[in-house]
């Protein structure tokens, strides 16, 4: 039978494919495949068979829910109509009677209906979804409305969020609330002022934004419950009428536009990351749907990858003309842009296989005005490659090789990490390293700790890497191509993938015994994953092993094992060189985005599995057992500055006096030969003791 909604809606709705994608953030795991995923000419077909009442709407088929229809049904033979189909999973819901499932429970419990001729009974209920309608109904009885809220705080977060167009009675009409927060450290909770916004569905708060108002570098974000069925912003003000809306990024966007045009206006709950599949019944009503989600390349991708969830006949973008620079709502109202004649230029989103230059026009400009963005996003731990490839960029298939024990997984896994941290969302198939394995290492790569010689911080890196865009693959070993293919275009439309990691392609595709059917295989594979990357415009990173080179020899693309047509595919090449007597460096021998090539010297630290170095650069002291300040070892940068800081100040630019400025270029040695190291200097105490202050 149905199952009733579960403490995340997406898990219960999504159970279609969670039998094979593992979320961080969802308890359970799946490990049997349904026979058969719905498709939107099964389904119908379906439901004419079993004669349901239904509407066939933008993205779910809309059926006369039985459970609603025998509970709520005011007069006989009138359908309630709210039972909702997804065209694309096959996923059901209904808001009222909050029942939902996947196609395969849908599918039981009409048989099971057809065979017992009885009457239909509501779902048990779940005790998981009454708890967190309860979370939120008390965290939001906690905080004070905008009005009641202290002037300190008011004018710090319009300060700091730049909302002083923002009226205080739009700011009320939004709901908008202020309250304490608690942000998770190591050294326990801190309480912060926070800014509450209400996510609601059916009228009803079900979950709250908490934003602090601090600076911007710690500014930081989380919802309430943690776990929890997702909302929209601004829903407390949409009518049963309406039916056109401007959908946004941020909660300040949306007020803003209410404001200058009031257009209901919404805000997504995870911006352009994502727009969670259970939101799509919500805006089912709607038969404008206006996208206004921001200027910048990346903001445009999820636009149209938005619309094609929405029904693209349906779906408006906000453009501007060359040499108007607007990057979002908020800014347009605080630069006295006029909004209504900025929504009505909206165009339609167009999906044409054929296009003109007029159409291209806008997006060129955009593309040459945000070249930067344009060339992806940048690693923050490895900026010798960012140097090298721009950055990451979707629709894009990377080929990752190297000898074997070199660490392929490793390196990958940290590459991956760091982009996920700055928000890309990740699938991770690993078909070598079980998930269990590759999780623990990249805790240690996020942490930065052996977390099994640190037991007591495991809760709160867990807390951390649980707030990750990542999922993986549940899979082990030699898996179909075309299973794995399913699963990537099923996440990418559900969980809005952005980068999926195959590690490694000999794995999945398992041993043969026919070399002809091995390189047909492998040809067939990387033939697929690169018609995925380039439809559903998605970067993904496949690690190949090499074939059997001279431990002395360096690898060369010629190097890949199987045919040439992995290189050929490959938008971007990379190869881990291990040489005897040489450190490990990253070498990347083809990039098509601009054709720079070049070497990332890699240095391996034990202690948190990373290649990037990102732990010893980050500082030069460490905390041992008892968290004691240990001096770290003398190096040159430290002994030259020593040296220039032991010139008396007597000594001016251009004196000839031993030791002064301009003697330091003539005779270097002796200077040296009076300088101090920097860690037997007497600045060498005073940072101690400030940085034990610091720590302390």
């Amino acid at each position: 039978m149905l199952i009733s909604q579960g403490t995340a809606w997406s898990r219960a709705m999504l159970k279609a494919v969670s039998y094979t994608i593992v979320s961080m953030r969802q308890a359970s795991l799946m490990n049997t495949r349904p026979s058969s995923l719905a498709t939107g000419t099964t389904i119908k077909s379906y439901l004419d068979e079993q004669q349901f009442n239904y509407k066939e709407g933008h993205t779910s088929f809309i059926l006369d829910c039985p459970i609603c229809n025998a509970s709520t049904k005011q007069e006989v033979g009138v359908p309630q109509y709210c039972l909702h189909v997804n065209k694309t999973t096959g996923s059901v819901a209904c808001h009222p009677c909050k029942m939902s499932g996947d196609w395969s429970e849908f599918n039981t419990w009409v048989q099971n209906r057809v065979n017992s001729k009885s009457q239909i009974s509501r779902p048990p209920v779940n005790h998981e979804l009454l708890q967190s309608f309860k979370a939120a109904e008390e965290f939001w009885s906690k905080t004070l409305p905008w009005k009641m809220s202290l002037a300190t705080v008011m004018n710090r977060a319009m300060q700091l969020f730049g909302f002083n167009r923002i009226t205080s009675e739009t700011l009320q009409k939004f709901d908008v609330h202020t309250v304490v927060g608690k942000f998770s450290s190591q050294s326990g909770q801190v309480d912060q002022h926070c800014l509450a916004y209400p996510f609601s569905n059916d009228k009803n708060v079900v979950r709250v934004k908490v934003d602090s108002i601090l600076v911007e570098p710690q500014k930081r974000a989380y919802f309430e419950p943690r776990q929890g069925l997702h909302g929209l912003f601004g829903w407390n003000l949409i009518k049963d009428t309406d039916t056109q809306v401007v959908l946004t990024a941020s909660e300040f966007d949306a007020m803003a536009v209410h404001q200058a045009t009031q257009i209901p206006a919404l805000a997504l709950p995870n911006g352009c990351q994502s727009l969670p599949l259970e939101l799509l019944p919500q805006l089912e009503q709607f038969e404008k749907i206006i996208l206004w989600l921001g200027s910048d390349p990346q903001s445009k991708q999820s636009t149209t990858h938005f619309a094609k969830k929405l029904n693209m006949q349906r779906c408006y973008a906000v453009t501007f003309q060359d040499n108007v620079n607007v990057k979002s709502a908020i800014h347009a109202l605080n630069q006295g842009y006029n909004l209504t004649k900025i929504i009505q230029s909206a165009k339609l989103i167009a999906h044409n296989k054929i296009m003109t230059f007029q159409e291209l026009r806008d997006d060129v400009y955009s593309e040459l005005m945000n070249a930067e963005q344009v060339a992806g996003i940048k690693w923050q731990r490895f900026p010798s490659l960012s140097k090298t490839l721009k950055g990451h960029r979707p629709g894009e298939l990377t080929v990752i090789t190297g000898p074997a024990g070199s660490g392929k997984t490793t390196l990958v896994s940290e590459l991956s990490l760091d982009l996920c941290q700055q928000g890309v969302t990740t699938l991770w198939g690993s078909f070598e390293v079980k998930n269990v394995r590759l999780v623990k290492m990249m805790m240690s790569q996020m942490s930065g700790i052996k977390l099994e010689k640190s037991l007591s911080h495991y809760s709160y890196w867990a807390d951390q890497f649980e707030q990750l865009p990542l999922y993986f693959m549940n899979f082990y070993g030699s898996v179909n191509i075309d299973t794995v293919i399913e699963v990537m275009t099923h996440a990418a439309y559900i969980h809005d993938i952005q980068h999926v990691v195959i590690d490694n392609l000999q794995f999945m595709l398992g041993s043969v015994a026919n070399m002809d059917d091995k390189f047909f295989l492998q040809n067939k594979a990387i033939s697929e994953f690169r018609t995925f990357s380039f439809l559903k415009n998605v970067h993904v990173s496949i690690v190949i092993h090499p074939r059997k080179e001279e431990n002395h020899v360096e690898l060369q693309m010629a190097s890949i094992s199987g045919s040439a047509k992995a290189s050929q595919e490959a938008d971007n090449i990379l190869i881990l060189q291990k040489l005897p007597k040489q450190p490990k460096y990253l070498q990347v021998a083809k990039n098509r985005f601009d054709g720079d090539l070049g070497r990332t010297v890699l240095e391996f630290d034990k202690n948190s599995s990373t290649f990037s170095g990102h732990f010893t650069k980050r500082t030069n002291v460490q905390c041992n057992k008892q968290d004691e300040i240990v001096a770290p070892e003398p190096e040159e940068s430290f002994v030259i500055a020593s040296a220039a800081s032991t010139i008396k100040d007597d000594n001016l630019i251009g004196s000839s006096k031993p030791g002064s400025t301009a003697d330091m270029t003539k005779q270097p040695s002796k200077v040296f030969k009076k300088a101090k190291p920097f860690w037997k200097s007497q600045s060498h105490t005073t940072f101690k003791r400030d940085l034990f202050k610091a720590k302390k």
